[in-house]
């Protein structure tokens, strides 16, 4: 992506004013995994402590640039013709005819 958009301040430091957003809220659906179903899927890919937290710090640096990710990875998918129902995306046609 040649253009950065910024992830809007509303999702990284209120999305409790995100109109229908009740992630940590009484009104959020209730997952049907159990936190044993949530170990046993972290064992499964050998995800360990210093994982997770590799992961919060990759958070911490990336949620600037949440955006643009999502609309590189939609992109990707529009490119894929067996995902492309999933995607609000065209697929990408290279002006130069590559």
């Amino acid at each position: 992506m040649s253009d950065h958009t910024p992830t809007p301040e509303t999702v990284t430091e209120h999305p409790d004013q995100i109109p229908g957003y009740t992630y940590g809220t009484d009104e959020a659906a209730t997952s049907p995994l159990t936190l044993q179903d949530l170990q046993r899927l972290k064992d499964t890919v050998w995800l360990t402590p210093d994982d997770e937290q590799a992961l919060r710090q990759a958070a911490e640096i990336l949620t600037d640039q949440a955006d643009d990710m999502v609309t590189a990875w939609r992109a990707r998918l529009g490119d894929l013709p067996w995902m492309r129902p999933y995607s609000n995306h065209r697929p990408y046609v290279d002006p130069a005819g590559w």
